[in-house]
């Protein structure tokens, strides 16, 4: 009686989902997807994505006030759609309340990609469950955690899919109406992010693929389009140049190729876009790809895995690409687009289950055993988790667990994902549904630890670096103000600082200070005979916030407003001049293993004064013995666990600056940090002459 009992509950839970109409549970993935990442994005207590985060807020600021400038520099930069979407929200006065709309939008944006990805699987002829199931499967993937980011991979990623799907569409049905609509798609993609030209470069070459390698029906069919694209192409690079048409991307044609190193990083890229899709879709998913190149069912089947493919190694060559050319780390950033494609070729591989299943086997014991054999631990260490939000979570799990056991229970959990891909090829009635069911959950698991890590990661960015109050410096109603990079400054930390202070719209150079971006920074000197704040031979009469992360500066002649964290604020005068610069200490007070005082001379040329440092130990702290060395003298300090020490440097700088070392005989790994001892704030108390 229970078994029948169950079975009729189940009979009955199945007819009730029918009832509800399919574009109801399309918006209803659509609804609760935006309405989760929006509550999530909402405890993301600051940006930390840097400078990606500032440049994209800049440009929205900007074109509201009808510009197109960053710090007051017109720039040309080609990604824009995002920016000019997100501007209305920063005509606001609050940058709080912009930023908390911002993430509400960019959440709405990321989840409406359940629509082109339902809409393809039912062009492909998918059913309605697998259609709804890839939708759900879209917005559960680990990369939306890019939602509650200030960047245009929100945008970028809906775009991109959507661009695929209607790719599939027109080469399908190689009508003008189809070709221009996805033309217009893969435009809007890659105005969103450069990176989705290759889905124009794509659509070019699978023209080919689906025309059976006949270039003059490729050209019959789709003559407009080559010309639609090529023209404009070969003007922009003839005009401006191949450097004026990438504008801030530029860079990219000083990239050196290294082809061991692109190919080595293609298939990291690879594995690591494997599992971030879901393990157990990877095997029925390449079938799938494959059977739609050599045997497809029909031409939208072929259209879509040339597509997907073809996009596929596109994304992955500029990952490569990017890896080898100083970010050596999984770009995840520039697969997202290609990752809600993977339900669709897994649903297409399970229905040709009859005559490929035992290449779904071979391929998931593959992964099996390159599950066991690379773990995941190394590439989620230190920063090689960066870019990627799967990775990110894996690091969260081994975080609550360990290093070892979380770096277990994922390879366990990849071999069981990968069992199940067996089961599914095996006994595809259930294991279809099965796979998909599994690859939806641990997406799911993943996406949560991904996002409580960017959370907690976010929180301890403003405990370190940010004020209370991060729009500190427009609450001081000081005007517009200026930003001092000492040396050692921490660009992140700089960028927190523009982020939430409008007030602060240039930045300025100390001696030996390096930029934060690409874009516009003046340079300051210093009078060696006076110790003059000079720009341009003039002096720097603006209000200053002089970043201090790995340095501290002394104005003189300036009124002090107030310090915080690793920034002090300093307001306006006719005649700043600095009284001492110290290379070496950071924000919390500990020196590296060397450190330099530079005292320069006052406004009449002359300074005489003693230098007081206090030097101190905590309790768990090896000993350390300090070289003090001053033009005068040189000083040998010891300095113990628990105890604190003072030293006086008598100094005399007469018309020029004078410096003063602290150098270590060993250094204290502590974090990832090495440090000597803790040093408060140097003082200089004037002795009379």
């Amino acid at each position: 009686m229970r078994p029948a009992a169950s079975s009729q509950a189940a009979t009955s839970l199945v007819a009730r989902a029918r009832v509800v109409p399919t574009w109801g549970w399309l918006a209803a993935i659509v609804a609760l997807s935006a309405l989760v990442r929006g509550i999530l994005a909402v405890t993301r207590s600051t940006p930390r994505y840097f400078p990606d985060e500032y440049i994209y807020t800049s440009l929205a600021r900007s074109i509201g006030h009808g510009e197109l400038s960053i710090r007051g520099e017109t720039v040309h930069f080609p990604a824009l759609l995002e920016p000019l979407v997100d501007a209305p929200l920063w005509l606001l006065q609050s940058t709080e309340t912009a930023y908390r709309l911002t993430q509400a939008l960019h959440a709405v944006e990321m989840s409406l990609v359940a629509l082109p990805v339902y809409l393809l699987a039912r062009r492909l002829g998918l059913p309605t469950w697998q259609a709804l199931a890839s939708a759900a499967a879209a917005v559960t993937l680990p990369a939306l955690v890019f939602s509650s980011y200030l960047t245009a991979d929100s945008l970028g990623f809906t775009l991109a899919t959507a661009a695929v799907a209607v790719g599939v569409t027109a080469l399908d049905r190689p009508t003008r109406r189809s070709q221009a609509l996805f033309l217009a798609a893969a435009g809007l993609a890659t105005f969103a992010r450069v990176q989705y030209v290759v889905i124009l470069a794509a659509f070019l070459a699978a023209t080919l693929i689906v025309s059976n390698g006949r270039l003059r029906e490729a050209l019959r069919a789709f003559g407009a389009t080559y010309l639609f694209v090529g023209v404009p192409a070969v003007l922009a690079v003839v005009v401006v140049g191949p450097s004026g048409a990438l504008g801030y991307y530029s860079g990219i044609l000083e990239f050196s190729l290294d082809p061991a190193s692109a190919v080595r990083w293609v298939a990291v890229d690879a594995m690591l876009f494997a599992y971030a899709v879901g393990w157990a879709l990877v095997p029925g998913a390449v079938v799938g790809l494959g059977a739609g190149l050599a045997r497809p069912h029909d031409r939208a089947e072929r259209a879509f895995a040339a597509m997907t493919v073809l996009v596929g190694f596109g994304l992955l060559a500029e990952a490569a690409l990017y890896a080898t050319n100083g970010s050596p780390r999984f770009q995840e950033r520039y697969l997202i687009g290609l990752m809600p494609l993977a339900p669709i070729a897994f649903s297409i591989g399970a229905r040709r289950l009859a005559h490929v299943r035992y290449v779904v086997v071979a391929i998931a014991t593959g992964l099996a055993v390159l599950s066991m054999r690379v773990p995941l631990s190394g590439y989620a260490a230190a920063s090689g988790k960066q870019d990627s939000p799967f990775l990110s979570g894996v690091f969260q799990i081994e975080q609550w667990v360990g290093t070892g056991e979380g770096s277990l229970i994922v390879a366990l959990s990849a071999l069981a994902l990968a069992g199940l891909a067996t089961v599914g090829a095996l006994r595809p009635r259930v294991g279809t549904p099965a796979v998909l069911i599994a690859s939806i959950a641990t997406s799911a698991t993943i996406a949560i630890a991904s996002t409580l890590n960017d959370i907690q990661s976010s929180d301890t960015v403003r405990r370190l670096f940010v004020p209370a109050s991060p729009s500190w410096v427009d609450e001081a109603a000081l005007g517009k103000a200026d930003v001092l990079l000492a040396p050692g400054s921490f660009a992140p930390v700089v960028s927190e600082h523009l982020f939430w202070n409008r007030s602060l719209d240039r930045v300025v150079l100390l001696p030996g200070a390096q930029p934060i971006d690409a874009f516009g920074t003046a340079q300051a000197n210093i009078d060696s005979a006076t110790g003059a704040l000079l720009e341009e031979g003039a002096p720097m009469g603006r209000p200053l916030l002089i970043e201090e992360y790995y340095s501290v500066v002394e104005i003189e002649d300036a009124p002090l407003i107030v310090r915080a964290k690793a920034s002090t604020l300093w307001g306006s005068s006719p005649h700043p001049r600095i009284a001492l610069i110290q290379e070496g200490r950071y924000l919390d007070g500990w020196l590296g293993r060397g450190s330099a005082i530079t005292i320069w001379p006052g406004a009449d040329g002359s300074r005489r004064a003693t230098l007081r440092l206090r030097l101190r130990l905590p309790d768990e702290a090896p000993s350390m013995t300090l070289t003090v060395s001053a033009p005068a003298e040189t000083q040998t300090v010891a300095v113990l666990p628990g105890r604190s020490v003072t030293v006086d440097v008598p100094v005399r700088a007469t018309r020029a600056p004078v410096t003063v070392t602290i150098t270590s005989g060993r250094a204290w790994i502590r974090g990832n940090r090495a440090v000597s001892v803790l040093a408060e704030r140097p003082q200089l108390i004037t002795r009379q002459p």
